[in-house]
Formats: C-alpha cells, sequence, structure tokens
C-alpha cells in the first residue's frame, strides 16, 4: 500500500538576509520603471553575477556634493556637473569622447547632430558606441515634443536607428535617460533621476554598471558575431530571448487557464452542480480564458497609466497589480493554508472587470464605460457564483506577473507588460486556442515530462491502469505524451506515496487516492503544487487540435511589418515607390486619402498584420497632418499639434474605425484579434474602438464573392434563375445590400469619443445584420447546395445519369465522367427543393424558420 509522505514546504530566507544577485537587480528595475524592452534580468545575472558594480566611496562622496551644489545654481554649475558625471563617474572621457567639431562626419545630422559621442574599439579602427545630447534648460523635458519637432528621446532614437549607434545617454541636468533603439525594434527610455540617488544608492550603482565607458564602448558583438556583455549586447542578447519569454509566458498562462478551470470544477462539485449546471464545456474554457484576457488588458492598461492607477481608491480596491502584491504578502504571512479557505478577492476581479465595461461614477473615482465583448458580465454570469479561493488568485496572477525557470535561469523574474508587444501578447493567448474543454465522466489524469514539461498528455485514470495490468504503461504513456519510454520507466518508478496535495487533489475520496497513488511520478504538477488529478464530474482541459494543422502559424512582428510596409507604402505615398521614386521625396498622401484604404486579413488569427497596419497607416496620415499648416478642425480640438503622441493615438483610433477589417474561423480567435487592436489604440478616458462590424467569424475560402451569385440563385451567376419565386424575392438584393452598407457608413464614419457612440453603433449594426442577414439565407443556400452536390454518393450519381459503375479501368473511367455531370444537376435539384423555402424566408412568411433549418442543413451536405 502506498505510503504517505509529508507535504514539501517552501522555506523563506531568514529576516536580515543579504540579497541575491538576482533580488538586488529587481530592487532597481522596480524602482526604475523603464519604458519599452529593458535588459532581462537573467542577462542582468550573467553581466553581473556579483550584484552591481560598486561606487568607490571617494567617487560617491563627491557626487553626492556635486549634486548638492549644483541645486543651488544650476545654471552656472550645470556643464561642470554633467562633466563630472560623465568623466568621473562614468569614465566617458577623451580619446573616446568626442565633443563638438570633434564628432565624426557620419554622425552630424544638422540640428539633430548629438552633443557629444563615445567611440569605442572597432574592426577598423574606433567606431561610435554611444550618443550624448543634453537639453538647453535645466530640468527641460527628454521626452516631450517641442512644437512641431519630436521629443529629445524620440530624436535620439530616430538618429541611433539611423546611424546603426542603439544607445544615447540623454541629460537635462536633473535626470539620465539611457536610450536604446535599433531598426524594427521598439524604443527603450530609462530615465535614472540623480535626485533618487542619494536616498537609493542602488538606482546610482546600476547607472554606474551600465554607463561607465568600459561597458557601453565595447564592441556589441563578440569574435563569433554573437552578442558581448557590452551594454548595447546585454540589449541584444534580450531581443534575442524574446521568444523564450513568449513561450514562457504562453505556458504559464496555459497553467493559469487550466487551474481556474479546475478550480471552478472543485466549486461546482461542491455545489453538486449548481454553479455549472446546463454550461458547455466549451464556454467553460472560454471563459477561463476570457478572464485571462481581461488580466492581461488590465496589466497592460494599468502599466501604461491608461486607468486610475496611482488613486488611492483604485488601487486598494480595484488594480490588479497592486492586488498580486497584497495576496503575495499575505502568503508570506500567513502560509498556504488561509488563501486556500478565503475567496475575498475574486469579487474585486468581477467588480473591476463590471466597472470597465459599464464604467464607475463614484464620487471618489471615476471610471469611464470602456463597453466592449470582453468585458460584458453577460457572456459569462457563472463566473459570479464561483467563490474562488485567494490562493487560484494569486496564482493566477502570479502566473501573468513573474516568469519562472526560464532556459539558463532558475529564479523568478518579474514581468513588465510596458515591454511587451502586442503581437508578443497575442501569440501568447494564440497558442491556447490550440486547446478546449470537455466533462469528465471518469476520473482523468495529467501526465507531463521534460524540463518544461512539453511532453504531455491527459488521460483517463483507468486507461493508465490497463496499460500497467497488461505491461505496456511506458510505451503507451511515452506515445502519448511524445517522449520516450525510458523516460516514463524512470517517473514511474518514484511512484507510490500518498501526500496531502494528493488527498486534495481526488478531493478526499479515499478510494481514488488509493487509485491515483499508483501512478504520482508520472502527473503534472499545477501552479498550487498539486498533482494533476481530476476526479469524475470535473471539466479538464485537454489539447482539441492544432492550428498549425490548419495553415495557422504565428507571425513574428518584424515579418509582418515589412510585409505591412512592402504592401502600404504603394498606396501610402505619391509620389512613392509605385512611381519608382526615391525614399527621400516620397510624400504621404492626404490624411482623407488614407483614411479611405481599406485593408483586410482574411485569416487575421490574433491580428498581427492588422495591428501592424495600424501602427504603419497612422504614422502616414499623422505625417499627412503635420505637412499642413494646420490640423484639421476636429483633431485640433482635442490635441495641441506639438503633442504627437496624442496625435499617433487619435490617428490608430481612426484608422481602427475605417480601416481595418479580419475574419477568422474561431471565434476566440477574433476575441483576441479585438483584445490586440484594443490594446493598441487604447485612449485614457475613451472606450474600446468599435470593432464588432469589422472584426468577424467565419470562412473566408467558402462562400459567395459576387452579389450576382445571391441575385442569381446560383454559383455561376450567368445562368438564369431557378425559380420565379425566388427571382421576385432576390430583386430586393441590391436594395437590401445598399442600405446595409450605408449603415456600415455611418458605422465607419464616427469616431467613438463615449459610450453612447458604441451603443449607436451597435444599433446600427443590428439593423444592418438584420438586412444582410435576410440574403445571407440565400447565399448560404447555393454554397451549401454546391458542397453537397460536391459529396453526392455512386448511388445518386446512378440515379441522375442512368449510369452504373460496371468496373474495369474503361467502365471506371466513363462513370466518373458521368458522375462529373451529375453534379450539376444535383446542384441544381438542390437549389430547387429549397428554392420555394428560401424565397418565403425572404418575405418573412412563415416558412422563414424551416427554411433555415433546411439551408443549413444543405451547408452540412444534407
Amino acid at each position: 500500500m502506498p505510503t504517505a509522505a509529508p507535504a514539501a514546504r517552501k522555506k523563506l530566507p531568514p529576516k536580515g538576509a543579504i540579497p541575491t544577485p538576482a533580488e538586488q537587480h529587481e530592487d532597481w528595475l522596480r524602482l526604475l520603471r523603464p519604458d519599452g524592452p529593458f535588459v532581462s534580468l537573467p542577462e542582468l545575472v550573467k553581466a553581473f553575477p556579483q550584484g552591481l558594480d560598486t561606487v568607490p566611496d571617494d567617487t560617491w562622496a563627491r557626487l553626492r556634493q556635486a549634486w548638492a551644489e549644483v541645486q543651488e545654481d544650476p545654471q552656472l554649475l550645470r556643464s561642470s556637473w554633467e562633466r563630472f558625471v560623465l568623466a568621473e563617474v562614468l569614465g566617458w572621457r577623451a580619446p573616446g569622447l568626442r565633443e563638438g567639431a570633434a564628432i565624426p562626419e557620419s554622425l552630424r545630422a544638422g540640428a539633430n547632430t548629438p552633443d557629444a559621442v563615445l567611440l569605442g574599439p572597432g574592426q577598423s579602427g574606433l567606431a561610435p558606441r554611444a550618443l550624448f545630447f543634453r537639453t538647453e534648460d535645466w530640468g527641460g523635458s527628454l521626452t516631450r515634443p517641442q512644437g512641431d519637432r519630436p521629443g529629445l528621446a524620440d530624436r535620439a532614437a530616430e538618429l541611433c536607428r539611423a546611424r546603426d549607434v542603439p544607445l544615447a545617454l540623454l541629460s537635462n541636468g536633473r535626470e539620465w535617460a539611457l536610450v536604446h533603439a535599433r531598426p524594427k525594434e521598439a524604443t527603450t527610455v530609462a530615465v535614472f533621476d540623480a535626485d533618487l540617488w542619494p536616498e537609493e544608492p542602488i538606482l546610482a550603482r546600476a547607472f554606474t554598471s551600465l554607463l561607465t565607458a568600459g561597458r557601453v564602448a565595447r564592441p556589441p558583438v563578440d569574435a563569433d558575431g554573437k552578442p558581448s556583455d557590452s551594454t548595447a549586447g546585454l540589449f541584444a542578447r534580450t531581443a534575442d530571448a524574446q521568444s523564450d519569454v513568449t513561450d514562457t509566458l504562453g505556458r504559464q498562462v496555459r497553467e493559469a487557464v487550466s487551474l481556474l478551470v479546475a478550480e471552478l470544477s472543485r466549486l461546482d462539485r461542491e455545489e453538486n452542480g449548481r454553479i455549472l449546471d446546463g454550461v458547455p464545456a466549451k464556454d467553460v474554457y472560454e471563459g477561463a480564458l476570457t478572464v485571462m484576457m481581461r488580466l492581461v488588458f488590465l496589466l497592460y492598461a494599468e502599466e501604461q497609466r491608461l486607468l486610475p492607477a496611482g488613486d488611492e481608491l483604485y488601487d486598494e480596491s480595484y488594480a490588479v497589480g497592486p492586488l498580486h502584491k497584497e495576496l503575495e504578502t499575505a502568503r508570506r504571512l500567513h502560509g498556504h493554508e488561509l488563501g486556500d479557505s478565503v475567496g475575498a478577492t475574486w469579487p474585486r476581479l468581477l467588480a473591476v472587470f463590471a466597472a470597465i465595461h459599464g464604467g464607475c461614477t463614484h464620487d471618489r473615482l471615476w471610471i469611464p464605460a470602456y463597453g466592449g465583448s470582453l468585458f460584458d458580465p453577460s457572456r459569462y454570469p457563472w463566473l459570479v457564483d464561483a467563490e474562488v479561493a485567494d490562493r487560484v488568485v494569486f496564482e493566477i496572477l502570479d502566473a501573468l506577473l513573474t516568469l519562472r525557470s526560464r532556459k539558463g535561469f532558475k529564479g523568478k523574474e518579474q514581468l513588465s507588460y510596458k515591454g511587451l508587444d502586442v503581437e508578443q501578447i497575442g501569440h501568447v493567448y494564440e497558442g491556447l486556442l490550440e486547446y478546449g474543454c470537455r466533462w469528465a465522466d471518469e476520473p482523468y489524469v495529467g501526465v507531463s515530462f521534460g524540463r518544461d514539461k512539453k511532453y504531455e498528455a491527459v488521460l483517463p485514470l483507468a486507461r493508465l491502469e490497463e496499460w500497467a495490468e497488461a505491461g505496456t504503461l511506458a510505451d503507451e504513456v511515452a506515445a502519448a505524451a511524445g517522449t520516450k519510454a525510458p523516460t516514463v520507466t524512470s517517473a514511474q518508478a518514484r511512484s507510490g506515496a500518498i501526500t496531502a496535495e494528493l488527498e486534495t487533489a481526488c478531493g478526499n475520496d479515499d478510494s481514488l487516492v488509493e487509485r491515483a497513488a499508483a501512478f504520482t511520478g508520472l502527473y503534472g504538477i499545477d501552479l498550487r503544487g498539486e498533482p494533476k488529478v481530476w476526479p469524475a464530474g470535473s471539466v479538464v482541459v485537454v489539447r482539441s487540435g492544432n492550428r498549425r494543422d490548419t495553415g495557422t502559424h504565428y507571425t513574428p512582428k518584424a515579418l509582418a511589418e515589412e510585409i505591412v510596409e512592402h504592401t502600404l507604402a504603394p498606396l501610402c505615398y505619391s509620389p512613392g515607390p509605385a512611381e519608382g521614386a526615391e525614399p527621400g521625396v516620397w510624400r504621404a498622401k492626404s490624411a482623407d486619402e488614407l483614411l479611405k484604404l481599406r485593408i483586410l486579413d482574411p485569416a487575421m488569427g490574433s491580428g498581427a498584420f492588422l495591428v501592424s497596419a495600424c501602427r504603419y497607416l497612422s504614422d502616414r496620415v499623422v505625417e499627412a497632418w503635420l505637412r499642413e499648416d494646420e490640423l484639421p478642425p476636429e483633431i485640433a480640438r482635442d490635441v495641441d499639434r506639438d503633442d504627437h503622441e496624442q496625435l499617433h493615438q487619435i490617428a490608430r483610433r481612426l484608422v481602427a474605425d475605417r480601416c481595418l477589417y479580419g475574419v477568422d474561423r474561431d471565434h476566440m480567435a477574433v476575441e483576441l484579434a479585438k483584445l490586440s487592436l484594443w490594446l493598441v489604440t487604447l485612449a485614457k478616458g475613451r472606450p474600446f474602438s468599435f470593432l464588432d462590424h469589422a472584426l468577424r467569424c467565419g470562412d473566408s475560402l467558402v462562400g459567395v464573392i459576387d452579389v450576382r451569385q445571391v441575385k442569381a440563385f446560383h454559383l455561376e451567376w450567368q445562368d438564369r434563375q431557378l425559380s420565379p419565386e425566388v427571382a421576385r424575392a432576390l430583386d430586393r438584393t441590391e436594395t437590401l445590400l445598399s442600405d446595409a452598407a450605408e449603415l456600415r457608413r455611418k458605422i465607419e464614419s464616427t469616431p467613438v469619443s463615449d459610450i453612447r457612440v458604441v451603443r449607436d453603433k451597435a444599433e446600427l449594426l443590428d439593423k444592418a445584420e438584420a438586412l444582410s442577414g435576410k440574403l445571407r439565407l440565400a447565399a448560404d443556400a447555393v454554397v451549401g447546395a454546391a458542397l453537397a452536390a460536391e459529396g453526392i454518393s455512386d448511388e445518386e450519381a446512378s440515379d441522375i445519369s442512368g449510369e452504373e459503375n460496371v468496373g474495369g479501368r474503361r467502365g471506371a473511367a466513363q462513370f466518373r465522367d458521368a458522375k462529373e455531370d451529375a453534379k450539376s444537376r444535383a446542384y441544381r435539384n438542390r437549389l430547387e427543393a429549397v428554392a420555394g423555402l428560401v424565397a418565403t424566408a425572404l418575405e418573412e412568411g412563415p416558412g422563414a424558420e424551416e427554411a433555415a433549418r433546411r439551408a443549413r442543413g444543405w451547408w452540412r451536405g444534407g
């Protein structure tokens, strides 16, 4: 009989313990809060295995004194202060530091020429490694635009990309900003505030460690052509590892979905099926996935300060980021047991979900109504009845906010959503579309193997017992999980122990514990540390298919941007590439012309191409606006000309409203594409862009492509109509389509300024759908009949053609030809069979419902 084993508990470090290098880096990264993708924690630990460099005591004393003095008279002492920081603290001195006339000609860019350049050894002499810019006035903004000119950080990033020098250091005297910018990559800006250095010496040490001349001036690649441990190399290494970040996050989010589904199942069993009564397994999975999408939106929006993050009431009662910290503190103080028995935080999440959708008008907290299907509480009302435990909420949030055990790094790394591309978020969730749920009428278990548990399978426990009795356990499990039999044998040798976690997972069912204990070495472990065992009556997450098998692939951001640029540039510029003009003379078309473009992705997935198209087209719109003396009145009313960030934000929303369209067969992919575009167009105080009319669930490869096919009630529209009554009913085709198109034009032409506009657009879309829906029935019949006729049996072909399949090579060939002819006649027969019903439906007669049923029947090959 299996023996009981004590539950393992994580040891907490003793009070006053010296922080590890990883913990030290976490501390200053949390204080710095860089904007954009920064050097990752694993790369920092590799570069500084003993922790940050120390600032010598005498240098530190002089630094504190110099800072105190410069604040007394910034105008007089600023130059000396900056030179002290560059030369004495960072070691930027001649001959590597070039200023004024000594700046290489290749780095001169008129008014955008840097104030100084740091050179370092290269393959053929000295090469530029970092640019230095200073503001004209003490404390001047490093990021805000100045009139028609972009902000200093943007100008520095532009020159970095143009001259292939990825680093720049900016100073306004008080603040020092590290800028990293490479072609086709997001810009990073990390601002070190000198005023904080006396209080937070770790920030001064981080500033010195990253920007010391010895590290900045090193070649960015080593002798093998790989990124070095220079500052630029650390950014490059981090960028190269982004796929690992995405894979790790994707794995953790999948585990979080599985944990939430398991928790909902447990609560449902305890309530005798009341919570999930009548809920299909598909809806349970989609509800759990929607919760994850909602949380990601909130984390992203809070870090971007697009929600009231920082407001005392919001942070204490609604915000997701602070909630994670609160739960983590409670776990350290009280352990897991309290979190397993308390469910106080789930209602808080539901409350913020409802506030995002419907708004909040409390006198101490205002949140505009964002609307949108993502946060609609009516979609999954059963989530309200679930009393999800605090520990489950913590583990879910921890999976979204902390990267665990990345390749080559065993520690935990705090994840910043400011440093994640929207495309990366889309990729993470696109992988979840390969999974689904099923109701289990018997106990199921999850087996997994490998460092990252990539070899896994969900199987009935009875199946393992059958294989064990037959002596084929290792081979069968290996085949199911995609691993090797010796790996299974080795894991199975560790089976037999009964733990408190196993008893909990089995619902304290002694008989199930007894059975499950025989295979404990094979089980995967969920985020709570419990084995993956699910009693009968549970909903379990299973792999439902592989999107790659259907030709679905994730599109990297760089590839999407390149394709979008080459596709849209000829349409956006005049003169431009379409006229063979050189890039230097390209001229963006007017904003009105650009906003009349229509861009369709017929298999959009998570919307990677649409996001890139939104960015590219909006950039051209802003370019066109700024070329004119005045902004359009409707734009100038809301934003100043020199606020380029707001201009781009407005342009992205206009492009999303008017120009972008997408289709996907998976309706959750449609929701994911909406999320991607909402993230890239999100504006503080404005509801979600209305996308329901433009992003649709459907099959782009099957259907009519010409209105004449509907009007003629035949795929070959040149054929005459088959039924006078159908011809009469379809006389209104063009009128119906014209009316529906006019409603859709109204939807596109109205910018979303508040939730009332969203609701008006939803009403217009309902009316347009009602009009076009009548014609969709006819279109479905036209296409469905063709699909059904294509698959006719040999018997039906014989009945129609009069030819028998007599066998033999000649007879088979003759019958094949006869069957092809019979398909055309079978198509006409099917259309004639439903013609009257379709006509009745189009005229809103009593046979409408039957016609719809029959048309769908033909679609399925009836």
